[in-house]
């Protein structure tokens, strides 16, 4: 591949050789010539030879300046269109300016106005609030007076509690403390202490008792109505029947505290079966009691589920095997060294020492993959 100036150049040369006309023999000679015609042909020959030389040559620089000139003229259009391009852009940028600026004002009228028009209604409403018409006067009347009933109502009821139980107790308090017994308040009425009917706070829970009292004995007549004329056996059932209702307990039966010394204990119908448990005899118990009592069975030859395992050993009982569910893991540990070599488990003076020791307290090691290494 030529480079692009010697390409030039050659154009250049073969043009301007095409625009030339080499000298022929035909032409006229200078008259007085007095060389052969041979010679004449090979010095007109050179002569047009040294002509097209010197053309080509002034020509030359003709060509390049042409070519530098169009160089120029395709770099000036870049120029111009990169510049055209330029004030477009800023045009669009001077006009995005202008719209958000548009916007800015916009927006801020827009907040002016909301503005404006929340303070005027929120005049309007405290101008309405503040005003007294007729239906807000009265309404404003019946909520007054329905405060004010319930404050009387308060201090009514705190006034009768002060009254019938806080003076009572304060009147015991006082004559406790002083030698002198202190005078009954008139209000009193002669009464000193205090009841259960005083409390004016419990008075409706005891309205609802006594309704619920009368429910009961209402439907009980109606549904016991004597039919053979047999009253004085009904009423003794219903007198039986109150009583019991008296007389049952709150809570579930136990044996009272002061009858819990030995004796007294051992000579109830309670006591046959704490005798029975310390001698060891024959007794029955919800609860399942002796040596081996939990043990699954697995005469079938199936091994049960449910059973624990450690390092060493699988398919352990546990706590099911020999007495362990009543004594506890700890009759494992108890030696006769003392009394506390069980508790808790261990023993601070003779405990286990070594490797055995060590692995059998430590949890299994977690399995390494070497492939999941990083």
């Amino acid at each position: 591949m030529e480079p692009q100036s010697a390409r030039g150049t050659r154009s250049d040369l073969q043009g301007a050789g095409s625009s030339l006309v080499p000298l022929s023999a035909r032409e006229p000679r200078a008259r007085g010539s007095l060389q052969p015609k041979a010679s004449l042909g090979r010095q007109d020959t050179n002569q047009s030879a040294e002509g097209v030389a010197a053309s080509v040559t002034s020509q030359l620089p003709d060509a390049l300046h042409l070519r530098s000139t169009a160089a120029d003229q395709t770099l000036s259009k870049r120029e111009l269109e990169r510049a055209r391009k330029r004030k477009e852009f800023e045009l669009k940028l001077d006009k995005l300016h202008k719209l958000r600026e548009d916007d800015q004002l916009r927006i801020k009228e827009r907040h002016e106005r909301q503005k404006r028009m929340k303070d005027h209604q929120t005049e309007s409403l405290v101008r309405s609030i503040l005003s007294e018409n007729g239906l807000k006067a009265e309404a404003s009347q019946l909520i007054e007076e329905f405060d004010n009933r319930v404050r009387d109502r308060k201090q009514a009821l705190y006034e009768h509690w002060d009254a019938e139980v806080a003076q009572r107790v304060e009147h015991q308090v006082m004559k406790y403390l002083n030698p002198a017994p202190p005078q009954l308040p008139p209000h009193f009425k002669g009464r000193e202490p205090l009841r259960a009917s005083d409390d004016p706070l419990k008075s409706l829970i005891r309205q609802g008792n006594e309704e619920e009292a009368f429910r009961k004995e209402s439907e009980f007549t109606l549904q016991h109505a004597p039919h053979q004329g047999n009253l004085k056996e009904e009423v003794r059932k219903r007198d039986l029947i109150q009583e019991a209702v008296s007389q049952r307990e709150h809570m579930r039966p136990m044996l009272p505290v002061p009858l819990w010394e030995q004796r007294q204990h051992y000579a109830s119908n309670l006591g046959r079966f704490c005798q029975s448990c310390e001698r060891g005899g024959p007794h029955r118990s919800a609860k399942r009691m002796g040596t081996g009592v939990h043990f699954i069975d697995e005469s079938d030859g199936v091994v049960a589920a449910g059973k624990t395992k450690d390092k060493y050993e699988r398919n352990r009982l546990g706590v099911l095997e020999g007495t362990i569910a009543k004594e506890g893991e700890s009759k494992n540990y108890k030696r006769p060294d003392g009394h506390s070599s069980a508790a808790p488990c261990q023993d601070h003076f003779f405990y286990e020492r070594g490797n055995e020791a060590v692995e059998r307290e430590m949890p299994r090691g977690k399995r390494m993959y070497p492939i999941l290494k990083r």
